[in-house]
């Protein structure tokens, strides 16, 4: 992999979250009963998005988790908080890995031998050497951050299901 792919790849997929943010942003405003069935009718349940290009995110951040579970039903809450949940895990890996791994990488003495992306990849360790440890020791942190994560949303599902049962 090259350094011109990676460009490739990240301008073709931005191209398509681009085209495709932009359609759903056109229709939800215009097809408002579309994107928010509670809505609609003379007795609504709910009060109704916000119109404007992305006033849907900063509604989404003052709602309470109770609120969004209330709006949304347990499927929607569920992959809401899903959704959440890969927001953390890539975040927070993400970080750890710009600041541990790429420089353990970058710094390695093959470097001399590498092109520009091939430098901060796994590529650039010796086989058997002791940097390819920091990578050891990041998988095993990435499965038990993995796993604390997995363990808080189990535990956040398990509540409000409990609420559902005792509200229906």
């Amino acid at each position: 992999m090259t350094g011109n792919t990676v460009v490739a790849t990240i301008s073709i997929n931005g191209l398509f979250f681009i085209t495709l943010t932009s359609l759903f942003e056109y229709y939800r405003n215009k097809l408002p009963d579309l994107y928010a069935p509670r809505t609609r009718g003379n007795n609504p349940k709910h009060e109704k998005p916000r119109t404007g290009y992305f006033q849907w995110l900063f509604q989404l951040y003052e709602i309470g988790d109770e609120e969004m579970f209330r709006i949304a039903g347990m499927d929607g809450y569920v992959f809401l908080r899903f959704i959440l949940f890969c927001c953390k895990l890539c975040t927070i890996t993400a970080l750890c890995g710009a600041i541990i791994l790429i420089p353990c990488y970058a710094t390695s003495p093959m470097t001399k031998h590498m092109n520009h992306f091939e430098m901060v990849t796994m590529a650039n360790i010796n086989q058997g050497g002791p940097r390819l440890w920091v990578s050891f020791i990041f998988a095993y942190l990435f499965v038990l951050l993995f796993l604390y994560l997995i363990h808080k949303e189990y535990a956040n599902f398990v509540l409000m299901r409990n609420c559902l049962l005792y509200t229906s």
